[in-house]
């Protein structure tokens, strides 16, 4: 596990060879293996799957994220289920949204 710089973890599991960059925050959540939080990332009560990118300045809030998803920076998104193998563009935003 890499943790960057000035970042906040609480009551969190994070598993095998994950990322956690400059500035992320992780709360009550779920990072699974091989998975990467870009630097001002916010995970708040969240799971996200293996092998998952979430990019820099994005918000999870109440989600679930697949293994192998993408999801580019400052996207929001509030109780989004994505399954596996999906990609979100920078900027999304998705509330109460499933991208099967």
């Amino acid at each position: 596990m890499k943790i960057g710089h000035g970042v906040y973890l609480s009551n969190s599991i994070k598993d095998n060879y994950t990322v956690v960059e400059d500035g992320a925050r992780i709360e009550d959540s779920v990072v699974m293996d091989r998975s990467i939080i870009g630097p001002g990332a916010r995970v708040q009560s969240s799971i996200v799957g293996r092998h998952s990118y979430v990019g820099a300045g994005t918000v999870l809030w109440g989600s679930v994220l697949g293994d192998d998803v993408w999801v580019g920076s400052n996207a929001y998104l509030h109780y989004a289920k994505i399954w596996p193998h999906k990609v979100v563009n920078d900027g999304v935003k998705l509330e109460n949204f499933a991208l099967t």
